[in-house]
């Protein structure tokens, strides 16, 4: 009866060791999985980025695919083999004096298995195409320069044009003049001193408007509709004699000097001479250009700040110059080198050089940032680069600000790891933030 007693509490001992592993495995999964997965998402992310980039620079179209789920399965499978085995004492009884762990033997195994399903999807859709080939929002450009970005790198990489200074209007393959852009970079430069000073920001400001047309009301305003629409940010301006104008608030962007900065900073004034701005004002409203115009009368002039801004697949264009193709690509007619209008080669490095890096070579490279292979070469960008890091991570936030909504997924494509494919049509909505990974096709060109 105490041989059996001692191997129930045996085996009791032992199932609960199995159970208290098999509870310690759940958590386990999240701290071995969570960042491996994060770490992948984030590393061909950028592969991806960088892939679409070296596309341009051979006139391909770039694609983008979204992660919009990973399902990690696990299974742990535990077994408990005990046998009965008596073991002798000296020249004693085999059962005298003997507790259980000298009669029962136990065995086990266990077995821990993996099975993620990883659901990406190409983005396409008109919604997709206009949000890759429109201007860049002057909101992004506000959010970017608060959160810690140099000013002068914004402004060099997404403007293309600021109060009729220009910084390369067109990337064409080959340029009739050199472009112009060392005006522009002086006054990013200045504008950056500034705001390092503590004499510029970017921010944002409510500026009235009318919402509505004039019209005749049928009786009184009362104190109810009033309080009504001021709860709603809204007032009512009389327009003649009987008519009602509806006005609302608007936020707007604006770009602000701070009192004293005008007397306090020689580099205010000359930014406002350059920018063609009244020197004195505190605030200047920021106007989209492709809105506005740069030709277009202002209805305040000096007081305005006309900035037309390049378009998402404009930054990939911007950035492609930057590649360096290999030499047996040129001699096979892949990629043209251009030349000016005298005949002379022309060298687009001298507009990205202090940006952004892209060098090529055969063999894997051993100390890349983010590197890719295409048509049988490696891509990639030097660890120890820096100022390309920051280039590249500065395109990425507003490639991601840009296309953070209404982009509607194509096919689902559900890859079961270890073997299988599922194609499935894509859901609604779901547009890829800054986290996820962005997607399309859309634009070409670019090359050269």
């Amino acid at each position: 009866m105490r041989v059996r007693r001692r191997r129930f509490y045996a085996g009791t001992l032992a199932v609960a060791l199995l159970f208290l592993s098999g509870c310690a495995f759940g958590p386990l999964a999240v701290e071995t999985n969570r960042l491996r997965y994060n770490e992948a998402l984030r590393q061909t992310g950028n592969e991806e980025f960088l892939l679409n980039m070296v596309r341009l620079r051979y006139r391909d179209i770039p694609e983008f695919d979204t992660v919009t789920n990973i399902l990690s399965s696990h299974e742990f499978d535990a077994g408990l083999n005990p046998r009965e085995e008596l073991r002798r004492r000296g020249t004693g009884s085999p059962i005298a004096n003997t507790n259980i762990f000298d009669l029962l033997v136990l065995g086990g195994s266990t077995a821990i298995s993996e099975r993620p399903t990883i659901t990406f999807s190409p983005l396409q859709g008109p919604d997709f195409t206009q949000h890759l080939l429109g201007p860049i929002h002057l909101e992004s450009i506000v959010l970017l320069a608060s959160t810690g970005w140099d000013l002068d790198l914004i402004l060099r990489v997404a403007v293309q044009e600021m109060n009729h200074i220009p910084n390369v209007r067109e990337l064409v393959t080959v340029p009739e003049a050199p472009p112009c852009f060392e005006e522009f970079a002086g006054v990013a430069q200045q504008m950056r001193d500034l705001k390092r000073q503590g004499c510029l920001e970017l921010s944002f400001e409510d500026f009235q408007k009318p919402l509505t047309d004039p019209w005749e009301h049928s009786g009184p305003i009362t104190t109810s509709d009033m309080l009504s629409a001021a709860d709603r940010g809204y007032d009512f301006h009389k327009y003649g004699d009987k008519s009602l104008v509806l006005w609302g608030k608007e936020r707007h962007p604006v770009l602000r000097i701070a009192p004293g900065a005008w007397t306090a900073s020689p580099e205010a004034a000359q930014v406002a001479q350059e920018l063609h701005l009244t020197p004195g004002i505190l605030t200047y409203r920021l106007i989209s250009g492709q809105e506005h115009g740069q030709f277009q009368p202002s209805a305040t002039p000096g007081a305005e700040l006309v900035v037309s801004t390049r378009s998402v697949i404009g930054l990939l264009i911007l950035a492609s110059k930057a590649v360096e193709v290999p030499a047996k690509h040129v001699e096979a007619g892949l990629v043209s080198l251009p030349v000016d209008s005298q005949g002379h080669p022309f060298d687009w490095t001298c507009l990205t050089r202090d940006l952004i890096r892209i060098h090529s070579q055969k063999s894997k490279p051993r100390h890349a940032y983010v590197a890719a292979k295409y048509r049988g070469y490696w891509f990639y960008i030097d660890d120890d680069d820096l100022p390309s890091k920051t280039t590249f991570g500065l395109m990425y936030e507003v490639f991601g600000l840009e296309l953070a909504g209404g982009v509607v997924p194509g096919p689902v494509v559900t890859v079961p790891v270890g073997g299988g494919l599922q194609v499935s049509p894509g859901g609604g909505g779901g547009g890829a933030g800054a986290g996820g990974r962005r997607g399309g096709g859309g634009g070409g060109g670019g090359g050269g």
